[in-house]
């Protein structure tokens, strides 16, 4: 019997930013993209104490919903919405999951950091030939990390810690320069808070370790800006290397200012503000 082909949607409301994909998938899981779209939605900005989404927030993110409702009814793809950090942590996360169901008739899903890791793991198991290999999967979010070892499609050990460039930007980086004294303090804290990482993975083989996410893409581009390479972030994947990485956390740390990490080479001028967070947040997992 031929496969089936469903056309669906997924949207991912993330911390930082919202991620739209649309997909024909077939009945044995395989999918092809066939319309994507994403916005800097910034849903974490604003909150002080990671607590309370902020109403102007809010408001971005049932902009950027509508929109990406509207494209989606467009392929006549039914929508699955999927929140994480932010909104898991929100004390008035409800109330934006009711706005969004009363406004725009769509259900929003929180789900666990577990949960998250999971997701993520069966996205990487469609886009790299890991399935039979002990895959470490590190996802760098804009407020938490998920760790996952898993082999086979099984999940070994799942994670998430609060640890998002978002995040860790508005506790140690919200001056307008940056200062050596944070940067020693965001790795201190980095340190104390990977141990249970550290402690999980003692003693386990690991097969290859595989990163995801926006963080970890822009830092594969500097990486090969720097080299005087183009990274195509819709095809192919780059490997980091720790020498690689140290060379872009001393060109990141060197540029104290928003302004001035805006002209690194191969960045996204949009994550200028958190790329700093970011990178050292994978120095320390790389370590």
């Amino acid at each position: 019997m031929p496969n089936q082909i469903r056309r669906l949607a997924a949207i991912d409301l993330g911390t930082n930013s919202f991620h739209l994909v649309i997909a024909d998938v077939k009945s044995n899981g395989k999918f092809t993209v066939v319309g994507k779209d994403k916005e800097g939605v910034r849903l974490g900005e604003g909150m002080t104490d990671m607590k309370h989404l902020s109403e102007d927030a809010c408001d971005r993110a049932l902009d950027t919903l509508r929109r990406f409702s509207l494209l989606a009814q467009s392929h006549d793809a039914p929508i699955r919405a999927i929140a994480t950090s932010a909104v898991r942590e929100a004390l008035n996360r409800d109330a934006l999951v009711q706005r969004v169901r009363d406004e725009l008739g769509l259900e929003i899903e929180v789900v666990s950091g577990f949960e998250e890791a999971r997701l993520i793991y069966l996205g990487v198991l469609q886009a790299l030939p890991v399935y039979n290999k002990r895959a470490l999967l590190v996802d760098i979010g804009g407020g938490s990390t998920e760790f996952l070892l898993g082999e086979r499609g099984g999940v070994q050990y799942a994670n998430s810690l609060k640890l998002g460039a978002v995040r860790l930007t508005r506790r140690y980086f919200l001056g307008k320069t940056i200062k050596a004294r944070e940067i020693e303090e965001c790795r201190a804290h980095l340190i104390g808070a990977l141990n249970p990482i550290v402690r999980a993975m003692k003693g386990r083989q690991v097969d290859v370790h595989v990163g995801s996410s926006g963080t970890i893409l822009n830092v594969a581009g500097m990486i090969l800006a720097a080299k005087g390479e183009y990274y195509n972030y819709d095809e192919g994947n780059v490997t980091i290397t720790l020498k690689d990485l140290r060379g872009i956390v001393e060109t990141v740390i060197a540029h104290k200012t928003v302004e001035r990490r805006r002209q690194l080479p191969g960045i996204d001028p949009g994550r200028a503000d958190i790329i700093t967070a970011g990178v050292l947040i994978l120095e320390q997992v790389f370590e």
